[in-house]
């Protein structure tokens, strides 16, 4: 990974944890469900890797976000305000985001 030094994204609002289940689940634990702001349902069963979700991901920033030249504004100045790290990485993330 290029960027080490980049924290973990957090929200402003603290997400509720659930608590571990007392009984076993009936879910059916081979495939997960991803349903989130990019508006995708994907499902990925565990044989698949984790570059379908990524790809999801990537285009949805590409379409909604890095296409809107606000929206890419307020990315930039998130990850320019989040990123910890020496001009170098600076650098990197900014030739990224172009």
């Amino acid at each position: 990974d290029k960027f080490d030094n980049v924290p973990f994204i957090d929200s402003e609002e603290k997400l509720a944890t659930t608590p571990p289940r007392l009984s076993p689940s009936n879910d059916n634990d081979e495939h997960t469900t991803v349903k989130n702001d990019f508006e995708t349902n994907q499902s990925f069963s565990n044989a698949e890797t984790i570059g379908k979700l990524k790809q999801e991901v990537a285009t949805s920033v590409r379409e909604k976000i890095l296409a809107n030249a606000e929206e890419k504004q307020k990315l930039v100045d998130y990850v320019h305000k989040r990123i910890i790290g020496n001009a170098t990485e600076k650098r990197l993330v900014n030739e990224y985001l172009e």
